[in-house]
C-alpha cells in the first residue's frame, strides 16, 4: 500500500516539477477576508529539495492575532528568488493579503522577488 502512494507522489512531484522550476506551494488560513480586521491563523510552505529529491514544508499556526506577525516574519525571511509560487486563490486573496499585512507591520515581502 505505501508503494503505491508513494509512486503517485513521486508522479506528481515528476509532472508538477517539469511545469514549475523549484516550486513552493504557499497556503493561508484566515479568520476574514479583509486584511484590516481579520488575522492569519495558519501559514504552511512547501518547497521541493532538489538536493534531497523530496519536498519539504512547515506549517506555521497562531492562537491569538499576535502571532501572526511571526508568521510572516518567517515568511519574509524565506528566499523567494527564482522560485514558482504555487497558491490557491493566490492571485484573488492570498498574495494581496500577505502583502497589505506584511507592509502593515514594516516588513520585506519576499512575495515580491
Amino acid at each position: 500500500m505505501n508503494t503505491k502512494n508513494e509512486s503517485v507522489i513521486n508522479t506528481l512531484s515528476a509532472q508538477i516539477l517539469s511545469h514549475f522550476p523549484e516550486p513552493v506551494v504557499l497556503s493561508i488560513e484566515t479568520t476574514g477576508h479583509f486584511w484590516r480586521n481579520s488575522y492569519i491563523e495558519s501559514m504552511t510552505l512547501v518547497a521541493y529539495d532538489q538536493s534531497k529529491n523530496s519536498w519539504i514544508g512547515q506549517t506555521f499556526s497562531g492562537e491569538k492575532e499576535e502571532d501572526e506577525f511571526d508568521m510572516l516574519t518567517a515568511l519574509s525571511s524565506f528566499d523567494m528568488e527564482g522560485k514558482t509560487l504555487l497558491t490557491f486563490n493566490g492571485t484573488a486573496f492570498a498574495l494581496p493579503y500577505l502583502k497589505r499585512k506584511m507592509k502593515a507591520y514594516g516588513l520585506d515581502s519576499s512575495l515580491d522577488k
